[in-house]
């Protein structure tokens, strides 16, 4: 195996470095050094890593190490020099230049060359001594074919690569504080390769699992079920930032793609696109730009600063963030108006502010609306903001034909987004249309497969469709995997609420007050409380959540199943109609939530469903 970088050629078999034809004079473990930093070209390796690989059974001085590393870059060098090796102060070293993989010379064909140059004949040649001379010169080509394929990137017809992840950028950068920035980078290089034809991309959620990986990357390609691996590196130092990025074969390991590049960082997004173009073809992939628009791809850094900060921000879901990360994306278009990520991510903040009841949807879907608007004004083709679409037609304009539409519509212009898949499988459950619904969410599953809150939304349809006993084993399934969270905990508990199996229930939802459940958790234990005749439990239950103190955000809906578990149907009622004139979203929840099975027959009840006319 040997690798190719500018004019060298490195050789890890022999452990010799040539520059052209020449070998360049380096002692054994210097060789060693430089074998390790290209083997891992655009990683970070750490200092103690480099020594234990080059001296494994030694103890040696930091100093041999940087001495290693001196003799390289002056090898290197020259008056055509190219920056090779990166020092990152503190912590280690990275071999940043593009690396190709090479095809060694055989020996055998090394002599058929040989033979095959023409000397002065002293005799009449032999047919068998043309032979070898011919046989000589179509090796060599073959040779020079093999090698052409292998530089010019031409992957070979048996890598088959239809699926891949794109682990965590590793932040290379001097100050070593631009974590945001490279994770960034990262869901950025995910969105741009999802819009590839017939490419399935895992989910940034589930590649951020491996941010600091202990497996090997065939360990998790295996975990993630996909063929291939996109891992690089980020180092940005003022206005520049250099991306290194390689494809694995995630079956055997081979590199199948690597480069690096230096540009503005005004420019990222432009190169993102740029690289997952490169990949796509590296794969033999097809690119597609239809529908995308012709606008400027050039950012002012400081918005793109904001924008990513605002998706860390996100990623953390409580309110005190979401608002943060509200005013992060309203920096990024007050610097760039044109910035069409930065709308949908506004529009997605708002969106979670008011599914997990932390404002008011009244307040939150209109604002959500207009930004959604304004993305795709920009560009029609985010998926991410005909998503949003729907979840305002369904939760706010309890519009079904219009949902499903934009919900379609998201999926299709991207088919590797795991978030349009997932919200599109939830809103296809609260319309009973169960089997699509599951279609929709294991689609999720494949492409975000280590997100407990994603598998636990399969168990979530099963429940909903009156499938108890099939949801009580899906989530016993779930705790072995160790996908586990509340929300799954809730759903197991409302899945024996069906089967009227209180005790469990009750455990259920004490766990997942345990583990961070809120309010409406504490609601449907008042419920079954009350259900199962622990009278006493269940009043002091629904006390607290009476006492704003210490229920703040508790809303009608919860109140409302609680009530239901009492048999209060005039106060339950009541508590409905509020949600109803504040056009809550628990309105989309009527038509296949169990907690309001005791109120369901009433001829008030059946009103309230036909007025929200999403189940007609």
């Amino acid at each position: 195996m040997g690798y190719g970088f500018g004019p060298f050629r490195l050789d890890t078999r022999a452990k010799v470095l040539r520059r052209g034809d020449r070998i360049v004079n380096l002692k054994p473990k210097v060789v060693e050094t430089l074998i390790v930093l290209v083997e891992n070209h655009g990683r970070r390796v750490a200092k103690d890593e480099l020594l234990r690989a080059v001296w494994p059974d030694a103890f040696v001085e930091e100093g041999s190490l940087a001495q290693n590393i001196s003799i390289l870059r002056k090898a290197l060098g020259g008056k055509d020099e190219v920056s090779y090796i990166e020092t990152i102060p503190k912590r280690g070293y990275c071999f940043v230049a593009a690396v190709e993989p090479t095809i060694d010379t055989p020996k055998a064909v090394l002599s058929a060359e040989q033979s095959a140059v023409p000397t002065p004949p002293r005799r009449r040649q032999t047919g068998s001594r043309i032979a070898i001379a011919v046989g000589g010169v179509v090796a060599i080509f073959l040779t020079v074919i093999g090698v052409w394929k292998v530089t010019n990137r031409l992957p070979p017809p048996s890598a088959n690569v239809r699926s891949v992840a794109v682990l965590p950028f590793v932040d290379n950068s001097p100050s070593g504080n631009q974590d945001y920035f490279a994770e960034g980078m990262t869901d950025a290089l995910n969105t741009s390769l999802a819009k590839s034809p017939g490419l399935l991309v895992v989910s940034h959620t589930s590649a951020m699992q491996f941010k600091h990986p202990r497996q090997s990357l065939l360990e998790i390609a295996r975990l993630l079920k996909v063929d291939g691996i996109v891992e690089g590196s980020v180092s940005r130092e003022g206005g520049r930032v250099r991306i290194t990025a390689k494809l694995v074969d995630g079956r055997t390991d081979l590199n199948l793609w690597s480069n690096s590049y230096r540009r503005d960082v005004g420019d990222v997004l432009g190169l993102q696109e740029e690289v997952a173009e490169t990949i796509t073809r590296a794969i033999g992939g097809r690119v597609s730009r239809k529908g995308r628009p012709a606008v400027a791809v050039r950012l002012k850094p400081e918005a793109l600063d904001s924008y990513l900060k605002a998706r860390k921000l996100v990623s953390y879901r409580t309110q005190q963030q979401l608002e943060q990360s509200i005013a992060e994306y309203r920096r990024a278009i007050a610097i760039e108006p044109s910035y069409a990520l930065a709308y949908a991510g506004l529009g997605d903040a708002y969106a979670l502010l008011a599914s997990y009841d932390l404002a008011p949807g009244a307040e939150m879907y209109p604002k959500l609306l207009e930004a959604a608007k304004s993305s795709l004004a920009l560009d029609p083709t985010l998926s991410e903001a005909h998503t949003l679409l729907g979840l305002e037609a369904l939760y706010h304009q309890w519009n079904w034909p219009v949902a499903d539409a934009a919900f379609r519509r998201g999926v299709e212009l991207n088919p590797s987004y795991a978030t349009g898949h997932q919200r599109y499988g939830l809103a296809l459950m609260w319309m009973g249309r169960f089997e699509e619904a599951l279609e929709q969410i294991r689609m999720a599953q494949q492409l975000d497969p280590l997100s407990p809150m994603v598998y636990g939304n399969e168990g979530s349809v099963l429940m909903h469709a009156r499938r108890y006993d099939e949801a009580i084993q899906f989530f016993r399934t779930a705790l072995e995997r160790k996908l586990d969270f509340f929300g799954n905990r809730d759903l197991t508990a409302a899945a024996y609420l069906g089967k009227r199996m209180y005790d469990s229930a009750i455990s259920e939802l004490g766990t997942a007050l345990r583990m961070g459940g809120g309010p409406i958790v504490n609601a449907r234990l008042a419920h079954v409380y009350a259900v199962s005749g622990r009278r006493r439990e269940a009043v002091a239950t629904l006390a607290d959540l009476l006492e704003p103190r210490k229920a703040p955000h508790v809303s009608d809906y919860g109140i409302a199943i609680a009530y239901a578990g009492f048999g209060e149907t005039d106060r339950a009622m009541a508590r409905l109609m509020n949600e109803f004139h504040a056009r809550s979203r628990t309105m989309v929840y009527l038509g296949q939530d169990l907690y309001l099975d005791p109120i369901r027959k009433d001829p008030r009840f059946r009103d309230l469903v036909r007025r929200v006319g999403l189940f007609e």
